[in-house]
Parts: C-alpha cells; structure tokens; sequence
C-alpha cells in the first residue's frame, strides 16, 4: 500500500460521517443519476456526503411510495437508525444493532432498484430487532437458534417483496420488483402468485398476509441460502469453537449461552407481522412443524453440536442442548466438517454469489463501457496503488485503458510471466487467441472470461495478489476455449454438470500452480497468501512445497499439484452449488417468467443436445505444460458421486424444464441427468436421482464480515 493509499484509508476512517470517497463516487453524476434535493418522505439519519445523502433521499423516497416500507422506514427512524453507503464485500447491504449501533448500510456498488429492494430489507431486519430478535447468536438453544435466524431471513424478504409489489402498484413502474426478482426469484414468483389480480394498493393490502406468507414459505425453498445460514450462523461457531483452547472455549459459552427456548409458534408471532401488527401465520401458528424441513438440520451441524455440548460438559459440567435431537436430518453439507474454514458473517448482509473468478457467459457485467474505464483509471491511480515503472510487458497481449491502467496491468503481466512457466503460457495463449486485457469494475467477482469478445477483464477494486492469481484464473479460461471446450448449454445436461465443475476446478488449479511457481521464483509468497485468502479449502487440499524449493522443481510437480487442488475444489460444497443454481438451476428457472416465443428463442440458445464422456472433458480441460492431461491415470474421475452430484432440485427443475420444451417444441426430452447422484438425502449419503429426489442440501458463499 502506498502512502497516499495509507493516508487516504485514516482520512477516510475519521471522516465517515461526512461520507466517504467510494460512496460519493458511485453516487456521482458520472455513474448514476442526478438526483434532486427533495427532502427524504420519513426522517431518518442519513450519513456521508451531499452526493451521497441526494442518492440516499432518492431511495428513502423510493420505498416510501410503499405504505408497508414507509412505515418500515418510520419504525427504523424511530429506533434510532442511520442510513449510509458502504462497500460490502458479497452483500447487497446489511444491518447492524448493538449496545453502540444502529445503523443500515447499502452497497452503493449496485443500482437504484436493487437497493430500494434492499432498504426495505434491512429496515424490516430492525424492526425484528425491535421486536426481540437477540443482537448475538447462540443466545437460545440450536433448536430455536434455526429456527429463529431463518424466520428472520425468510420474512426480511417477504416484506421487500411485498414492498416492491407495493411501488409498482402505486407509480406503474416494476423496476425494483424487477431487481428483486433478479436475486430472489422463487420468492418473486410466490408473490405474484398470491397477488394475482391486485392492481391497486388496496388490493394489495386486502391480500398482504398471504403475499407475505407464501413469500416466506418460497424463501425455504432457496436451499443456496437456507443451508448457508445454517453454516454460517451455526456450524461456523460450533465448529470453529470446538477447536479452541480452553480458556477461549470458557469466554465463548457466557456469551453464548445456547439456553433459552422458543417454540415455531412463538417465533412467528415475533417476527411475521402485518402492517397492523398482526401475525400474518395467526392461522398457521404451526407452520414450523407443518413443515418441518423449514426447522431441519444437516448432520454436519448435527456432529459439530453434538461435540460442542460434550466439550461443555466436560469443561462446565452444563448439561447438553437436547432439543435438536428430534429434528429431521437435512442431509450432509458436503465437504464441510469439523476442520472447516471459519467466517464469522454479517447476520442480515443481503448476499450476492462471490466467485474468485467468473466466467462470463449470458450474464452481462453490471458496468458500462465508459463507467469501466473511468473506475478502472481511478483504481489504478497512484493515489490508490503507489506508482507503476514504465516498462514493456513480456507478452505481447493487447492491454485497453488509461495510461495508469496499461502500467498497472503491464505489472502484472510481467508478474506473471516473468516467474511462472505456467502462467506465462497461459498469457501467450491468451494473446495468441485474440484476447484483451482490461479493468472492470465487477461486483462479487475479482474477473470474468468473456469468450464472445475475447477480453480478460479483472476488478480494479482488488490489490495486486489476488488479481494476479485472478488473471492466472481468467487466462485459463481462455485457453479452455481455445482447447474446445464448447459453449453454454450446447451438451446435454449430464455433461454440463460434469463440464461446468471440471472447468472452474481446473481454473482454480491453474491459478495455484501459477501462484506457487511466483513464490519458488521469487521467495514472496503475497501471490500466494492472496490465493489461499480467496480459495482456502483448495490451498489446503495442495502439498504446499517449501519455500526454498526451487522453481524447476515446483514445475515438474505441476500435475500432482493441479490435481490436488482440482479435487479440492469439489471440497466447497457451497461453491460447487452455487456455479450449479447460477449456471444451471437459475436459467433453466428463469424461463418460467418469459412468453411462449421468448421461451422457444431459449430452447434454440440453449440446445442440450452434444455429450461428452468424462475422458473426453479432462483430455479436454486438465493439460499440463506439455499437453498431456493431469488426470490420465483416472480419466473418468468425473464420474465419481463427488464429482458429477446434483440437489433434487436440480433434477425437478430440469424435468420441468425438459418437459416444457418437448411439450412446444416436440424434441425428445434430455433424460442423461437421470442417472446422476443426488446429494442430500436424510442419511447424507448419495442415491441415484433416478429413484429418489430427496431433500436438497446446497451452499452458499456468505463473505460479508460482521463487524
């Protein structure tokens, strides 16, 4: 870090309620809209700079077209809220209330709609805190803690959508309906469900409690985040408890008692209100054991809890939590246990997928061409980064910005070739294929493949170690595509399942190869650290040689250490299901909100139709140095349970899905997923998908800190 970055970093640490400099710039004209000077509609604190506190006013505005986020609004001032921007790692915003704060925090990343959605989130999130919810976890016993933390969630986004039904009914616009919908749409599609026919806001409000419940019950049936917050909020603590030193284990149980009761009915009575105050379930106070997959808990959680309580009592003589014994089994959240990498996550940080590195497929970027450039050319000032030489880069590639971009991007080049065969191979493949290199500003992700355009695009945002082990990552990818690997949704389902893993696992070997390489050349190992940081469960799963080792000798290894770390991929079970919602289950979902003759433009988009065998796809993406194929002595490790398993809910959505394009299409239905395994069936084992659907297990990647 630079001494101005230094500078800049305490000026803006004692300045921030007079906003700070990321919050104003992505609030600038430049980037957004002028927004006018109109008073905010409910009085609430707003923090940071006049820029700022325009765009701010304009959202508060926004949602208090809605009566229900008005009084959402009205109940946060009230308590004492402040509203501001902040860069958030992996979350649309989030909401902080303790004994010192209370204050919601929006990402000003992202647009005006999505952080409307995301106001009436968090504010709905204070409300609960009004009303009981604990500012700490583990207060009650774990029956009532998975419970409680996932009612809270549940109903923060069934009040955004009914808020956004709301300002769609009272202006004509659906745009942050729309944005709602984006990022919870199984939820969206439950409350246009239950507001069929309401045009007006007072059938809207003759209909709320229903459009609040079914969009609660929707939210269970995101495994993506049901099973992270269970991670997060409950595995992560236990495990990363059971691992202390005594005398830590000793502070951690009065702070976290574990030893206080709710029931279902008791929770929902807390936390699902009407904007009367009433309980939107007061006719299913019971909904809980109703549904009991809505209070379940994996056995993964089940193991860290049962040795947590054998650890207190031996270390206090407590008795141990027994009220999680009857609950039904969720599954395994597999890869995880007890050696599991801990994060502590913000409670209500509303989370975005957060990728080491995306490939760019239908999903366009968030930024504009020019709003690239411009935030590319900031982030790479020396004001941000200390200067850059001027020096040639050792690869010829063709490198697109500012004067500052192309010196900070030529370092990195040479970072990389320079002191890693590996990578260096990578680059001149890349430039021999046509490809760019730029900045992008992309939220939750450190860069992206495009393949249409052939550009290499890495976030400004990050610091040099981790957009070199990015770029190691993103080059990669272009070097499948120079070795055939086809496009999007051309094979059949059974081989993207296997093909979409296998590249992204391969990516992320590539980039741990390349990272070592630069710490045997150089003796730093910042690239390094910088990987492990982003990937830890890979950078475990890899022999990490001695730093003394010499280069020649970590390039021979490349196979061994590419093929660990390609399996240690398949150890993040929450990425493993994120790439499967983001890159299968979400577009074949999503097809469900188009006309018929959008719905047929995608079934030609989106074929299915090629195969390839598990040979074919490692003979295709795993090549070392030398061409040959990292796996030739197990060609077909895709076919492990491990490697090619999928949720029920993948395998209902493409029967769905397959059904639908035969009905309006007449083509033969695509059955090669049917043999596939699926994970998360109640002894957390693996069965086929073919006699058995069971209960999905999937994870999610929390990265918001709380803080």
């Amino acid at each position: 870090m630079s001494v101005l970055s230094r500078a800049f970093e305490k000026k803006e640490k004692s300045e921030q309620n007079n906003g700070s400099f990321l919050g104003t710039l992505f609030s600038m004209p430049v980037l957004r809209p002028v927004y006018s000077d109109d008073a905010p509609a409910v009085a609430i604190d707003l923090r940071g700079s006049g820029v700022e506190k325009r765009r701010l006013a304009h959202l508060v505005n926004t949602l208090a077209q809605s009566p229900t986020g008005q009084a959402l609004l009205k109940n946060a001032a009230k308590e004492g809220y402040s509203v501001g921007f902040e860069m958030l790692s992996g979350a649309f915003g989030s909401c902080t209330c303790d004994e010192t704060t209370k204050h919601i925090a929006l990402n000003p990343l992202y647009g005006d709609g999505k952080l409307t959605a995301t106001l009436a989130h968090e504010a709905r999130h204070a409300q609960q805190y009004a009303n009981g919810l604990p500012y700490e976890f583990l207060q009650y016993d774990v029956a009532t803690e998975l419970k409680m933390w996932r009612a809270a969630e549940a109903d923060a986004e069934a009040t955004a959508a009914l808020c956004g039904l709301e300002i769609r009914a009272a202006t004509g616009k659906s745009t942050v309906f729309d944005k709602f919908a984006g990022s919870s749409m199984k939820i969206a599609r439950a409350a246009e469900r239950a507001a069929a026919g309401c045009d007006t806001l007072a059938d809207l409000n003759g209909r709320q409690g229903e459009i609040l419940k079914s969009s609660f019950k929707a939210w269970f049936g995101n495994m993506t985040v049901v099973d992270a917050y269970e991670e997060g909020y409950l595995y992560d603590h236990l495990a990363k408890n059971n691992k202390q030193s005594k005398e830590k284990r000793l502070d951690f149980y009065k702070t976290h008692p574990l030893d206080k009761s709710l029931d279902g009915a008791e929770i929902v009575e807390m936390f699902c209100k009407t904007a009367e105050n009433g309980c939107y379930f007061a006719d299913e106070p019971d909904v809980f054991e109703k549904h009991s997959r809505f209070g379940a808990i994996s056995n993964t959680s089940r193991r860290a809890a049962d040795r947590f309580f054998e650890i207190r009592q031996s270390d206090t003589g407590a008795a141990p939590d027994n009220s999680y014994a009857g609950l039904d089994s969720n599954g395994t959240l597999t890869g995880y246990d007890d050696c599991t990498s801990y994060t502590q996550s913000d409670p209500f940080a509303v989370g975005t997928m957060n990728f080491a590195g995306s490939l760019n497929a239908s999903v366009k970027s968030v930024a504009v061409p020019d709003e690239a450039s411009f935030l590319g050319h900031i982030f790479s000032s020396p004001f941000f980064r200390g200067s850059y030489k001027t020096e040639k880069p050792e690869i010829d590639i063709r490198l697109k910005g500012s004067k500052n971009e192309k010196k900070r991007l030529t370092a990195l080049v040479n970072a990389v070739a320079k002191n890693s065969p590996t990578g260096r191979k990578l680059l001149q493949d890349a430039a021999d294929n046509g490809y760019s290199l730029d900045f992008l500003v992309q939220p939750n992700s450190y860069g992206s493949c495009n393949r249409e355009k052939k550009r290499v695009h890495l976030n400004p945002t990050f610091d040099d170690g981790k957009l070199i082990a990015t770029l190691a990552h993103e080059t990669r990818h272009a070097q499948q595509h120079r070795r055939g690997v086809p496009e999007f949704y051309t094979t059949d389902m059974a081989t993207e399942v296997r093909l979409r893993r296998a590249t992204e696992a391969d990516a992320q070997a590539a980039s741990a190869q390349v990272a070592l390489e630069i710490r045997a050349a150089t003796k730093d190992d910042s690239v390094w650290r910088a990987f492990a940081q982003t990937a830890p469960v890979i950078a475990a799963a890899v022999m990490k040689p001695s730093i003394e080792k010499s280069l020649g000798m970590v390039v021979e290894d490349q196979a061994s250490t590419m093929r660990d770390a390609f399996k240690g991929w398949f150890d993040q079970s929450a990425i493993v299901s994120a790439y499967e919602e983001r890159y299968l289950r979400g577009p074949m979902t999503s097809i469900g909100f188009l006309p018929v003759w959008a719905r047929l433009n995608t079934f030609k988009d989106m074929p299915f139709s090629d195969h390839m065998t598990s040979q074919q796809i490692v003979e295709t993406v795993c090549a070392t140095n030398n061409g040959g194929c990292y796996f030739k002595n197990d060609p077909n490790v895709l076919n492990t349970s491990r490697m090619c398993s999928i949720q029920p809910e993948t395998y209902r959505t493409a029967e769905h899905f397959f059904k639908m394009r035969r009905d309006l299409t007449g083509r033969a239905e695509d059955r090669s997923f049917r043999g596939l395994p699926t994970r998360g069936d109640n002894g957390g084992g693996v069965r086929s998908a073919r006699t058995d659907a069971g209960k999905s297990v999937l994870q999610a990647w929390l990265s918001n800190r709380q803080r």
